[in-house]
């Protein structure tokens, strides 16, 4: 059977759930057939990826999910993507001037944050390195959903993206996220 890569960093995440240093170096697998055709960039940041093939940038100007977001967790919102069906969602966080002590609680104790709502089943935390950036990744599941959850810290900035896919698509579109983390630049 063939693994892809972010099934084996979820292998290696359960072993090593206490550890938050950054020691691997990994290479992803990038099937640009997978990939959107349009790369989006971060506005004035340093940061650019291609979202999965057919998930649309939505228009967050007017977006209910981007006004609840925004407003519930008192976040800098940058870009949602969305899969029309089945309902895949890509969220593209700032943490660099708003949250970085929220970014920082995380990162010492996933686990405490992350139980507190209850709804996780498994929380499987991991850190590594790819194209000179260091990565943070929770791997948030429950009876319903995986969220990979990836946070890239490069020179003093912190972004999250939030792939969010139902658990009966996970093996349909596993690729499709593997591919779009390791477009990251």
């Amino acid at each position: 059977m063939k693994y892809s890569a972010l099934f084996i960093i979820i292998l290696f995440i359960s072993c090593n759930q206490n550890s938050n240093k950054i020691e691997n170096t990994i290479d992803l697998k990038v099937n640009t057939n997978l990939l959107s055709d349009s790369i989006y960039f971060v506005p004035n940041k340093n940061l650019s990826f291609y979202p999965p093939r057919y998930w649309a940038r939505i228009d967050t100007s007017d977006s209910e999910i981007y006004i609840k977001l925004s407003e519930q967790l008192g976040i800098n919102l940058l870009a949602i993507f969305k899969l029309k069906y089945p309902d895949c969602i890509l969220i593209v966080t700032d943490f660099s001037e708003t949250s970085a002590d929220f970014y920082n609680l995380i990162l010492k104790d996933p686990n405490t944050y992350f139980n507190k709502d209850s709804i996780w089943n498994a929380i499987q935390p991991s850190s590594f390195k790819y194209n000179s950036r260091s990565f943070f990744q929770l791997v948030l599941q429950n009876a319903e959903l995986i969220i990979f959850k990836i946070f890239i810290y490069s020179n003093r900035e912190v972004y999250e993206l939030d792939y969010v896919i139902p658990r009966t698509e996970i093996v349909n579109y596993v690729q499709s996220v593997e591919s779009s983390i390791g477009s990251i630049h």
